[in-house]
Formats: C-alpha cells, sequence, structure tokens
C-alpha cells in the first residue's frame, strides 16, 4: 500500500490476497463502487482508493494489514460503543407493511448501527462540554466525522454495521437518525416505498385480482392493465399513481398463496399449499381401508362393429387398499366408475378376506370412500364398515390409495407397451413419445386383453405382499374382529336370478346356477307369509345358506339348504339324528304355538258372543274347542242354563218337521236342514 495525494492505495495483487478477484474488481470499477487511482503498465500496478473498497473487503485488508497508529486513533471510538438494548428490541420487534419481521442478521446489524451512532452522540456532548469549560468553541464537526469515518473499519471489526463510510454521508445519517429515531436506520427495500403507490383498499384490490388472475398474466401486463385504470381514476379527489413491473413483482411475492389460488385454483392449492397430517400405518390388518377409482395408464385398441378403431381408451379400476402394508384386498375393472363396479370391488374384498381368514366373513373397522354416489352406497358401506369416514374433496394427500395408484403405474404399467403416460398433468418428460404410440398402436391389446393386463397386475401384488399381510391379521385384536352376518352380506353382494317364487308346502324351492334347489327356513314366522313372492339371493361360492327378501323389501329370511336324509337307518351318519331332531322339534314348537294362540282367540270370542246372548244356531255352532267338539260344550252350557231348553225343543222340531224323511238320523236332518238354509 501507498499514498497518493493523500489517498490510501491498495495494488490488485494485495486484494487476491484477500479474495478479491480482478475479474471482481472489475466490475466494482465499473459500477463506480471503486475508485481507480493508477493505471497499470509494465512493472508498474494498477492502485485503487482503499476507502473506496466495500466494507467487509476493507475489514479484511485491516485485518491483513495492521496500521498501530490507525487502531490507536479508532481505539477510542470502540471502547465508547455500548449495546442499545432497546434498540435490540424495537428491531426484534419492527413489523413490516407484509406483515413480516425483520431478518435477525438485519436486527443485529440495526442495533449496533444505533449504539455506534449513540457513542457519536456521546463523544461530541462530552467534547464539547470540555471545551466549553475551557473556553473554548465547539468541536469542529467536519474534523470529528472525518476521524469517525476513518475509524468505521476498525469499528466493524467487533460491531458489524451498513453506516456510511464517507465523513459527510455518515454525518448525514447521524442527523436523520437524531430526528426520526430508530426507524431512519431501516432500508427502503424493506419499507417498500414503492408498494406504498398502491394505497388505497380499491387500488389493493384491483392489483391483486390482476396478479391472481386465472390468464397467468406477467408483471408487464398487470403493470400496464392497473396504469390504464389509474390513468382513468386520477384526479384531484382520488390519487392514482402509476407503477412499475417491479412493484408488481414485489406484491406478488407478498401474497403468493392468493396467487396460487387464484392462478392453479382450489384443488391444486390443497394438493400442493395446504398444511399436510403425518400419520402412521394402522398396526393391524382391518383397521381401515381406502377406495377409490383409478384410470389405469395401460391403452387398448377398440374395434367397433362399425366406424374406425380407436386407440386411445383405458379400463377403470376401483380398488380397495389396506394401508397397514399396502394390500389391494379387493378391486373391479370396468369401462368407467359406478355404483356397481364400486360394489363389485368390495365384493372381491369381503370375499378374498373371507379366503384368507379361513370362511369367516368379517367387517372393516372403517373405510375410506370419496363422494361419488355416497348417498346411494351409504347402506353398502355401513354394512360391511363399523365407520365410514369420506375423504374431503379435492384433497388426494388424505387418501393412501391415490399414492398407490402412482406406485401402481410406476411400477408395473410404464414397463407395457401400452403404457398412456403419468397423467394430462405431468411434464413431457414422464410421457411417452407421441411417435412411438403411432408406431406400436397396432399391437396395443384388445379390451378383454387388458383386463387380463390389469388382472395380473393385481395378483401379482397380491402374491408379494400375501405372507405380509397374513402377519398384520394375526396382530388384529379380538375386539376389532367384527363378524359380518350372512344375512347382510347375502342382502348387499348375493346374486338372483331376476325372478320370484312362491312358498311350497316343502320349503322354498328356486333355480340356481341352473339346478332346481330346496331351501327351508327355521324361523317360525316365515310360514305365516305364505302368499308372498319371494326374491332368492344368493353365494354361488356358498349355497349352504340363500336369503329370502319379499317384492317391497320389508321382509327377508335366512334360509337353509336342505339335507338329504337316508331312508334306511343303517345308512345314517353321525348328525343325522341331530338334524331330524331338529325339524321334528321345529314342527312341534310351530304347531303348539298356532294351538295355543287359536284357543285363545277362540276363548275370547266365546266370551263376546255369551255376553251379546246369541241364541240357537249361529251361537251352537260358531265356536268349537281345541279338540274340535261343540256339543259337548253346548250340553254342558244347557244343562247349566234351563231357560234355554223350550228354544233348543222348538229347533229340533222345525228341523224334523221340515226335512223328516223315515230312518234318517239326527245326524242326516241336521245336514239337510243346512243344505236348505
Amino acid at each position: 500500500m501507498e499514498y497518493i495525494d493523500n489517498t490510501r492505495c491498495i495494488s490488485v495483487d494485495e486484494l487476491s490476497e484477500i479474495g478479491l478477484s480482478y475479474e471482481a474488481l472489475k466490475k466494482l470499477c465499473q459500477r463506480k463502487q471503486v475508485h481507480r487511482i493508477r493505471k497499470g503498465c509494465l512493472n508498474t500496478p494498477a492502485l485503487y482508493d482503499l476507502d473506496s473498497l466495500p466494507w467487509r473487503y476493507k475489514v479484511q485488508v485491516y485485518e491483513r494489514y495492521p496500521d498501530l497508529q490507525e487502531r490507536e486513533e479508532s481505539q477510542p471510538f470502540v471502547e465508547e460503543i455500548e449495546l442499545d438494548m432497546d434498540a435490540l428490541q424495537y428491531y426484534a420487534e419492527y413489523i413490516l407493511s407484509d406483515g413480516r419481521h425483520l431478518p435477525l442478521d438485519k436486527q443485529a446489524e440495526y442495533a449496533n448501527n444505533a449504539s455506534i451512532l449513540n457513542s457519536f452522540y456521546k463523544k461530541i456532548a462530552e467534547a464539547d462540554g470540555e471545551r466549553i469549560k475551557q473556553s473554548q468553541p465547539r468541536l469542529p464537526r467536519a474534523d470529528f466525522w472525518r476521524r469517525a469515518a476513518k475509524a468505521l473499519p476498525r469499528i466493524g471489526e467487533v460491531w458489524a454495521n451498513s453506516l456510511p463510510r464517507k465523513d459527510r454521508s455518515l454525518q448525514r445519517k447521524y442527523n436523520e437518525y437524531n430526528k426520526r429515531g430508530y426507524e431512519a436506520l431501516v432500508s427502503a427495500k424493506f419499507t417498500n416505498r414503492n408498494a406504498l403507490k398502491v394505497v388505497g383498499e380499491e387500488q389493493e384490490r384491483l392489483l391483486l385480482s390482476l396478479i391472481a388472475h386465472p390468464n397467468n398474466l406477467d408483471n408487464t401486463q398487470v403493470a400496464g392493465i392497473y396504469n390504464k385504470v389509474a390513468e382513468e381514476k386520477n384526479n384531484e379527489e382520488d390519487k392514482w399513481e402509476t407503477i412499475t413491473a417491479n412493484t408488481v413483482s414485489q406484491w406478488r411475492k407478498r401474497h403468493k398463496t392468493m396467487v396460487q389460488i387464484g392462478r392453479k385454483g382450489v384443488r391444486e392449492h390443497k394438493a400442493k399449499g395446504n398444511m399436510t397430517v403425518k400419520r402412521s400405518r394402522p398396526a393391524a390388518a382391518c383397521s381401515i381401508w381406502s377406495m377409490d377409482g383409478w384410470q389405469a395408464e395401460l391403452l387398448y385398441q377398440d374395434k367397433p362393429t362399425r366406424g374406425a378403431t380407436t386407440y386411445h381408451k383405458r379400463k377403470t379400476v376401483v380398488v380397495v387398499l389396506d394401508p397397514c402394508c399396502n394390500y389391494p384386498v379387493g378391486y373391479a375393472i370396468g369401462d368407467h366408475e359406478s355404483p356397481q363396479l364400486i360394489k363389485a370391488a368390495l365384493r372381491n374384498a369381503v370375499v378374498h378376506l373371507r379366503w384368507l381368514m379361513g370362511g369367516t366373513l368379517l367387517q372393516v373397522n372403517q373405510l375410506q370412500t370419496d363422494h361419488y354416489a355416497l348417498k346411494t352406497m351409504t347402506p353398502l358401506y355401513s354394512a360391511i364398515a363399523k365407520r365410514v369416514v369420506p375423504a374431503e374433496p379435492g384433497n388426494a394427500k388424505a387418501k393412501p390409495v391415490e399414492a398407490y395408484f402412482a406406485y401402481l403405474n410406476k411400477t408395473y404399467c410404464q414397463l407395457q407397451l401400452n403404457w398412456a403416460g403419468s397423467n394430462i398433468t405431468s411434464r413431457g418428460g414422464r410421457q411417452p413419445s407421441d411417435e412411438a404410440l403411432n408406431q406400436r398402436k397396432k399391437y396395443f391389446p384388445t379390451s378383454q386383453e387388458v383386463v387380463g393386463q390389469i388382472a395380473a397386475i393385481m395378483d401379482e401384488e397380491r402374491r408379494r405382499k400375501l405372507d405380509e399381510y397374513k402377519g398384520y391379521l394375526a396382530k388384529m385384536e379380538e375386539c376389532n374382529r367384527i363378524e359380518l352376518p350372512r344375512e347382510q352380506y347375502l342382502m348387499h353382494f348375493g346374486l338372483d336370478n331376476g325372478r320370484t317364487i312362491s312358498l311350497e308346502p316343502n320349503g322354498i324351492r328356486p333355480t340356481i346356477l341352473g339346478e332346481r334347489r330346496d331351501y327351508e327356513c327355521f324361523d317360525p314366522d316365515f310360514r305365516s307369509h305364505g302368499g308372498q313372492k319371494w326374491t332368492i339371493k344368493y353365494d354361488p361360492d356358498d349355497l349352504s345358506t340363500a336369503l329370502a327378501i319379499n317384492e317391497d323389501g320389508s321382509l327377508h329370511y335366512l334360509l337353509e339348504a336342505k339335507e338329504l336324509q337316508p331312508m334306511a337307518l343303517v345308512d345314517r351318519q353321525p348328525g343325522d339324528e341331530a338334524k331330524l331332531e331338529r325339524i321334528r322339534a321345529y314342527n312341534k314348537d310351530l304347531l303348539t304355538s298356532h294351538v295355543e294362540h287359536l284357543e285363545a282367540c277362540r276363548e275370547t270370542a266365546r266370551e263376546v258372543l255369551d255376553q251379546v246372548k246369541i241364541k240357537g244356531f249361529l251361537g251352537a255352532h260358531l265356536i268349537i274347542d281345541s279338540k274340535g267338539q261343540h256339543k259337548n260344550q253346548r250340553s254342558k252350557e244347557l244343562a247349566a242354563a234351563p231357560e234355554d231348553a223350550e228354544y233348543e225343543e222348538q229347533y229340533e222340531d222345525i228341523v224334523t218337521s221340515q226335512v223328516k224323511d223315515e230312518g234318517d238320523t239326527a245326524l242326516e236332518r241336521e245336514k239337510k236342514w243346512l243344505k236348505k238354509l
């Protein structure tokens, strides 16, 4: 380093030693941030004004090339500084116009600036006080600020700051600080003075609507539209200032969430902007099932009877997923999502689980669905699940099955010749080439072939994870093993032949799978509805039971298949006797209950008839006892009531005189009398 006209200068080589490259130095000179004092030539290095260097480099220079005299001159300034705790608190609580706080490094920097300026004030006040005591003029301000500016690099080694390094600039900052206080040290870029051009509620809402417009206008377009409106609205009463693209950029950063909702939509915001919940997988199987439809990314060729062949169609798969290990419990393949396809997938899940559980039908504790046909499907959902929890619409992250579809696409579908790509919103690099698809479309599978292709994928998934899933089934607690009633299963998943059938004396005899079969019901009430027409629902995998449902669905009874009983006693097998005894007990109980009820009815009827004093033939023959006898009962009544004897004799005389024939018995005469009546 050397002095040229009282200016301390530093060479290029010396600057490179502190990490300032020639290219960076050249740019600083072009921006007039660093002053070159002397051009470089042969054996003469270029020199630059040390005081014009950015303060971070200047600090490094003083550290590498210490100057004892300067250090001694700067020491009084450094020793005078004390941290202003009020300033530190002020900047920590400072709120910008957009609701943000100052960055932490800026909070410390501004607090140091205030502390340094406070020490300057104290030093000036002490110097003026001493000079007044000595009857001397006040401290020359120009000389003080010159020394203070020179001391700032040394001060910066202890108190990092951003105060001006020029004496006059430092003095102006000091005066502004004395007038405005801590606010004066906050940079204009944080106060967003450009953004303050948009001051009114009307202006703000117009600007935000343009920024968040779904047409995705850029900053220049937004500023242009806003300024046209500002020119029309600008008057003495309503002042609208024009804005720049930079102002629009500041507002866009400040209202990022609102801009995302406006430009991308609510669904996109929920998928990418919403706060997410981190969940753990279920500890056991059947704790929760997640179900949804998926358009498999596998193309097939469709050859209609008339018209051209198409190659763009895809099948829809409804998958029932157990998230404990992402096991596909059930699935169904169709042309599009429908209640029938959802029902088929759930039936597949229940049947597959029955196979895994050794024949036991189980309910799931919780079923997660979407809102598609929710009102129609709720009875079915409630039958197979203890709790039904529809997922929030548009929130794919809430459904584990959505991520599973992406896994299937990447693991299996992408390896196929007829892969359609990820989805229509994916980036181009994740889509197959259109040219390649056109070249191999003739080799795409047919509709039936792609169904087999998808089924093979799902079966492979089950094969890979079967052992793991059985382990999770074993972890199910007994309280969570909820059996699905056979009647509920047949009600929702049973098949029927589309016909109705009546009850016969030998029971119900429907035609199932092309064969006449015999069923009976051990519910005593079933035979009371002999006039009903019944639809028979059955399980093709288990025909041991069936369900009878009347035409309006108000009655349904569980039927049991009749078993053949050997005629010969020697042909009987263990258990046959118990089955026969069950039938005998049913018949006996049925007869007993009905006879007892009938006798009670007759007893009540006799009491009623006696109360109204019905006499003669009607009273004698209307009510009989449980054994079918009425004459004995009537005789007892006559014996107990002599006043009725005359009436009875007159009745016999009338019958005898009108239908009398020689040789007729009393019973024959009575029959003739009834016929005549």
